[in-house]
């Protein structure tokens, strides 16, 4: 919140914020002068304030960062006690509770005395869906509601679209080691037009380059009974425990961990930071219980 909230944080993430009209949202990293990840999520410009969104469990993480830039600039960092989430389908929809129009990037909250959400409509894996965020009771009662209740997306089948989407969770999937541009979402969250940001000079030079080493990458591990031994495997079994699974080279050496799973399509698909010169030599990932799966690389 404050006057100079647009200015500030435009300065502080690599999306374009001056460029955002109010009902619009960007994703975009919040970076260290290096370039490397401090944040990622979702930026939406409202009338009064902006909303920064993040699939992690640190947001402090990020208050902290900002709040050390602070200097004479109106601007107030407020960190919600707690926030609900959930997602629906969009496909179909002229609009939804919250967004009158539903169009990848709107947003738009909802307050009265009784009523605190917001929502935004993304486009994940090339489905079109929508987020709701407020507090514990407001979210229940709206994902009761009559009119959401045949949309709503299972737990399960979120996961499989930020998977497919590869939308990273901080502190799980990336981390202060990465690079902005190794999550490999240049397009979605970063702005090579919008002119001096904190971490810019290094991903200019990384887009100078051409190219990067390493990238977030999607992995999908498939089942041979004469590998795992098994006759008959269960993907949700193997996917509730295969973040850490270790994916090995031709040679069995170790080239990377999964970080993220889900299983999806009778496979598990899974994250990984992968070198891009070995991507081609990845073949089995090992099990923490020492099973063996196939991979293959998108």
């Amino acid at each position: 919140m404050g006057r100079d909230r647009v200015r500030f944080l435009h300065n502080f993430c690599t999306a374009d914020i001056r460029g955002l009209s109010v009902g619009r949202a960007a994703e975009a990293f919040f970076t260290d002068a290096r370039a490397r990840i401090v944040a990622h999520g979702y930026v939406l410009m409202l009338e009064d304030q902006l909303q920064i969104w993040l699939l992690s469990d640190d947001p402090q993480r990020l208050h902290k960062h900002l709040d050390r830039y602070i200097i004479s600039e109106d601007v107030k960092l407020i960190l919600p006690d707690h926030c609900d989430s959930f997602a629906v389908h969009a496909a179909g929809l002229s609009s939804l509770p919250g967004l009158p129009v539903v169009m990848a990037g709107n947003c738009s909250p909802v307050t009265d005395p009784n009523v605190a959400f917001t929502g935004l409509c993304v486009s994940w894996s090339g489905q079109l869906l929508v987020l709701y965020c407020g507090t514990a009771a407001t979210i229940a009662h709206l994902r009761q509601s009559s009119d959401l209740q045949p949309k709503v997306i299972s737990d399960i089948n979120l996961q499989q679209y930020r998977i497919t989407e590869r939308y990273p969770i901080i502190g799980t999937d990336l981390s202060i080691d990465h690079l902005a541009p190794e999550a490999d979402r240049n397009a979605q969250a970063i702005s090579y037009n919008k002119g001096c940001y904190l971490g810019q000079e290094p991903i200019a030079r990384i887009d100078a380059l051409g190219h990067i080493n390493r990238a977030l990458r999607l992995v999908r591990l498939s089942f041979n009974a004469s590998e795992t031994g098994d006759s008959v495997v269960d993907p949700a079994t193997v996917a509730s425990s295969a973040a850490g699974a270790e994916l090995l080279l031709d040679d069995g050496a170790v080239a990377a961990t999964l970080t993220s799973a889900t299983a999806a399509e009778n496979e598990v698909w899974g994250l990984a930071v992968l070198r891009l010169a070995t991507v081609g030599q990845i073949t089995r990932a090992r099990l923490v219980d020492g099973r063996v799966l196939s991979v293959a690389i998108p």
